[in-house]
């Protein structure tokens, strides 16, 4: 290796570890002074009441913090592993191409262009997309190791890892589908390499199964039925996925990636490798395309395979425009720094639409308008808020479950498992809404109501306390149209539990011997 090689090697290796530990820190910073978030409050509430499954979505990360809150529910606690997950893969990316890349330089380069790529370093609050980003590139390091040295042992540590990486999210699926192109395609051991990666994966997916079929299918309904109301052949949401991805994986990488024919790689080696990486991503991402031309597709479900592109990129670009991909990358996350600083610490005095200001006040002040909520709540009320984000914020800063009172929205009905209505007769219930509340709305629920509200830093929030809770009209009113409009199970799906239809009797979404007493958790 020449003298200008190595300094090469030693001058992106440096400039790799100054920007892992600077966005390490910059994570870590934001991670602790940063607003919980209501997805994040409730993924708390998951992990403090472990469980089989819950409502949207299978259980990785409602067990991924029940391990976590053993220490503590701080937030730089619970956000600790989506901090450090991203610079895993950073890692990884550099062990990939200084496998598989003969420039001693590309492998820092590369893990410095994933490190600096904004929604890198933006990747710090939890969601159930952690552990599955995770999992997933933690499977494709497996299966890579597998191609590359033949043997069968890594298959199956790959398919383990996909297993779990879709207890944590359905799209790691598409994963899967990548691993079984390049597999079939690199055409030795198919059908011994394709069982190791499928008998792991569906274990994991009957136990998945198993709790749907116990719990009125609560995961499928959700993602196959309720969140589909809205979808439908357009133009915008292709259009809206293909300026996403170019955000995403960046202009200049794609361009450059798409056009290389660069000459530095061994004859064979490299190639095949590049290739086992290309469908790691292209795969999924396809699918993705074919699903945005009838739905939206969230900027999130595709950040996973955001690392196998950069890999795949790093190895068909030369050095010098990875240097250039750096530069512009780091321009490019200015803007993404501005607005979170701006998150942080705009002055709630310089928005003048009254509502936006009240849900930044929540936002910025939940911790002390959930004290304010809390000290003047009646002995023997129990709390409640009118959304799962509000009451889930209520929740993480009281310390005690809140449940959603009312409809809700067709996104984590958790309640529709654990809570018991029936248990609440005749109790005194205190409803929090960070908007204005419709007394009339709730006066056929209690015997009497009473309104009242707080104020904190620019923001008014309402709530109402009702004293004896009459459960007969809120199942009339309320449970009936849950039922209605979420408990519409297909045929096809085999019921051998519910406990929403089994608790309030209805008969047409519970299995035939299904008893009434057996299912929810009354509350305190």
């Amino acid at each position: 290796m020449t003298s200008s090689r190595l300094q090469s090697q030693d001058k992106a290796r440096s400039w790799f570890w100054r920007f892992f530990w600077g966005t390490l820190l910059l994570k870590a910073l934001l991670s602790a002074v940063f607003p919980i978030t209501g997805d994040e409050a409730l993924f708390v509430q998951w992990g403090k009441r472990p469980d089989w499954g819950y409502y949207d979505h299978p259980p990785m990360i409602g067990w991924w913090l029940s391990v976590l809150m053993v220490f503590g529910d701080a937030r730089w606690l619970i956000r600790s592993m989506t901090v450090l997950t991203t610079h895993v893969l950073a890692l990884g990316i550099v062990d990939l191409l200084r496998r598989y890349d003969p420039d001693p330089a590309k492998p820092w380069l590369g893990g410095s262009v994933y490190l600096l790529l904004p929604w890198t370093w933006l990747f710090f609050l939890v969601t159930t997309d952690t552990p599955v980003i995770l999992f997933m590139a933690l499977a494709a390091w497996c299966f890579l190791q597998g191609l590359s040295r033949g043997h069968i042992g890594w298959f199956w540590a790959a398919g383990l890892a996909l297993g779990l990486a879709f207890l944590s999210k359905y799209f790691a699926v598409l994963l899967g589908l990548g691993f079984a192109t390049a597999a079939l395609l690199d055409g030795r051991q198919r059908f011994s390499r394709l069982l190791a990666l499928v008998i792991p994966g569906l274990l994991c997916a009957a136990y998945n199964l198993g709790f749907n079929a116990n719990h009125g299918w609560p995961n499928i309904m959700f993602n196959l039925y309720a969140r589909q109301d809205n979808s439908g052949w357009n133009l915008q949401s292709p259009l809206t996925f293909l300026f996403m991805m170019g955000y995403l994986l960046t202009p200049w990488l794609i361009w450059w990636a798409a056009r290389s024919n660069h000459p530095s790689h061994p004859p064979v080696g490299t190639v095949f490798k590049n290739q086992w990486l290309l469908w790691l991503w292209c795969v999924p991402l396809l699918i993705f395309g074919l699903i945005s031309l009838r739905r939206d597709v969230g900027l999130h479900w595709v950040l996973g395979f955001v690392p196998m592109f950069v890999a795949w990129a790093a190895l068909r670009v030369p050095s010098t425009r990875l240097h250039k991909a750096i530069r512009y990358t780091l321009w490019l996350n200015l803007p993404h720094l501005m607005l979170i600083l701006a998150l942080l610490a705009w002055p709630l005095g310089f928005i003048s639409n009254e509502g936006f200001r009240e849900k930044a006040a929540f936002f910025r002040y939940s911790g002390q308008i959930t004290e304010q909520v809390v000290s003047t709540l009646p002995a023997d009320t129990l709390l409640m808020g009118t959304g799962y984000s509000t009451a889930s914020i209520l929740a993480y800063h009281h310390g005690q479950y809140v449940p959603v009172f009312g409809m809700g929205s067709k996104y984590a009905r958790q309640d529709d498992l654990w809570t018991d209505f029936r248990s609440l007769q005749g109790r005194s219930i205190r409803i929090f809404d960070r908007n204005a509340m419709d007394v009339a709305q709730y006066l056929p629920f209690f015997e009497k109501v009473t309104p009242g509200r707080v104020e904190y830093r620019g923001g008014t929030y309402e709530f109402l306390d009702g004293q004896g809770f009459r459960y007969e009209v809120y199942k009339r009113q309320i449970l009936d149209e849950i039922h209605r409009k979420y408990f519409d199970i297909p045929d096809f799906l085999p019921l051998l539990g519910n406990p929403f239809c089994e608790r309030y009797g209805y008969k047409d979404c519970q299995p035939p011997k299904g008893s009434a007493d057996s299912a929810g958790k009354p509350l305190p």
